[in-house]
């Protein structure tokens, strides 16, 4: 009689083990989902670690096939999270890229305006030199 009680002990004891342990993976598995959709994938990854940890740490009570299954889903969501991130940098990088073009752009037609300006000013300043007789430094404008 005294073995039941201690068995019964034994199997309640392991079922409120592998119930947290469900209940951690879920939660990590919900915040993981979140923080990918919100592109916060340091944070994602930290919620996988701890979820991985806890399934490792009580692999012996949740069984081959459970621990096989959340193992599947928390390695699953892990690929999620760094595909996305691959592609999150991918983007950031094209939009860099963009953004060097055209402030490139924008300083070629700044330069070419002020080169323009600057030929317009000393071909002013030459035909004022002409009008007034003074060649040379009309010339030098040149």
């Amino acid at each position: 009689m005294n073995y039941e009680l201690y068995i019964d002990e034994v199997i309640r004891k392991r079922t409120v083990q592998v119930n947290y342990t469900m209940a951690i993976v879920k939660d990590a598995l919900e915040k993981a989902q979140q923080a990918l959709n919100n592109e916060q994938f340091d944070q994602a990854r930290q919620s996988l670690r701890r979820a991985f940890s806890m399934v490792e740490k009580n692999k012996m009570l949740l069984g081959d096939t459970i621990y096989s299954d959340y193992t599947a889903q928390l390695t699953n969501l892990e690929q999620k999270v760094n595909e996305a991130q691959q592609i999150s940098q991918q983007q950031a990088e094209i939009e860099r890229q963009e953004n060097a073009d055209a402030m490139a752009g924008q300083i070629r037609q700044t330069m070419d305006s002020q080169r323009a300006q600057a030929v317009a000013d000393y071909m002013d300043r030459a035909f004022a030199f002409q009008k007034e007789q003074r060649y040379e430094e009309a010339l030098g404008q040149l």
